[in-house]
């Protein structure tokens, strides 16, 4: 294996690694509750950036869990031909005006969480935008 190979193998798993846990909770704070208020944060890409994985769009987000109110669990979802992103957060406004400072990205809501909605969001998967050509059906 060359060093090129190596470099880019050890920046793919420092990747992904960054995915598994911005995708889970802080484990210094408690577990989200939504009876003392919990709001999500919805954003999309701006500009030329166009991420078709989570990791592509947290290598752009500078936000961590337990800053600007954020408590964590990144989720992507796709909506139409692009990937949308969102964080959880005790303080929305908070969070809301950080991600604002980043170029690339465009927040479309925040959105007050009921302990229902919570539930269903925590249990949301990751999303990615597919890759390559997708076959056409006959």
């Amino acid at each position: 294996m060359n060093r090129f190979t190596f470099r880019m193998l050890t920046l793919g798993l420092s990747l992904a690694s960054a995915v598994c846990l911005a995708a889970e909770p802080n484990t210094d704070q408690a577990k989200p509750d939504a009876s003392k208020g919990v709001w999500v944060v919805r954003f999309e890409p701006a500009g030329h950036f166009a991420p078709k994985t989570p990791a592509e769009f947290l290598s752009r987000i500078h936000v961590y869990s337990g800053q600007h109110g954020e408590i964590g669990y990144f989720r992507t979802k796709v909506q139409g031909d692009k990937l949308i992103g969102s964080f959880l957060a005790y303080d929305g406004d908070q969070l809301k005006a950080a991600l604002a400072k980043i170029p690339d990205l465009k927040v479309i809501s925040v959105e007050k969480l009921t302990q229902e909605q919570l539930v269903e969001y925590e249990r949301s998967p990751q999303e990615s935008l597919p890759s390559g050509p997708q076959p056409t059906s006959k």
